[in-house]
């Protein structure tokens, strides 16, 4: 049986660029890693995709496969729309003459997010998994949220205790520092990040 060769995000990336895409990620650690990579002809959009389902599954760009289908006269029909923004809690505005194939645009509103208004978007990209512009952002903030006990670690490291629970990276929240365990310090995830920490050890450190 042949040596199997661990993966590393420099072979990986290879892949990518040798299916035509143009990959993003840095950092490779298994077989559930998302890497990010962007499509040539659909620059715009940001995709993520697992190893397994990019090399075994031999899957791609979303919107080329839907193209693809659009290509191949896949029919969709107003019941196809009505269903696919409903799973998405969207209400359609635009009526069954409004529609004519993948690429038509549907109007509609996202519940979650009533105070948008009237949004627009062409049913292909509805397909291939876009969402409303917040639900969007939101979703992009989720991605980059770390676990809790991540960011306790990170804490722990430079000597701190972490006492709030982490929401996001610019959150501000309550730590002791061991070295001064009487003094309230509070700080965001993003400034520790890039170094600041307690004030009395920093304090200590311009004094000398």
């Amino acid at each position: 049986m042949g040596k199997v060769i661990p993966l590393d995000i420099n072979m990986i990336n290879k892949t990518f660029f040798e299916r035509g895409y143009i990959p993003l990620s840095k950092e490779y650690i298994n077989s559930k890693t998302l890497l990010k990579y962007i499509c040539p002809k659909h620059k715009d959009y940001i995709q993520e995709i697992t190893w397994y389902r990019f090399n075994k599954q031999g899957q791609g760009c979303r919107y080329c496969a839907i193209d693809k289908n659009i290509k191949n006269n896949k029919k969709y029909t107003f019941d196809d729309v009505l269903k696919s923004f409903t799973e998405k809690s969207y209400e359609v505005v635009s009526n069954e003459s409004d529609f004519v194939n993948a690429h038509s645009y549907i109007e509609y509103i996202c519940k979650k997010h009533r105070e948008l208004g009237i949004q627009r978007k062409q049913y292909r990209y509805i397909l291939a998994g876009t969402n409303c512009r917040k639900c969007a952002m939101e979703k992009r903030s989720e991605k980059r949220r770390l676990s809790q006990e991540f960011v306790e670690n990170e804490f722990k490291k430079r000597g701190y205790i972490l006492h709030d629970t982490y929401v996001k990276n610019d959150i501000v929240m309550k730590f002791t520092c061991e070295k001064h365990p009487n003094h309230n310090n509070k700080i965001c995830y993003n400034a520790l990040k890039d170094g600041s920490g307690c004030t009395k050890c920093a304090i200590e450190k311009v004094s000398g």
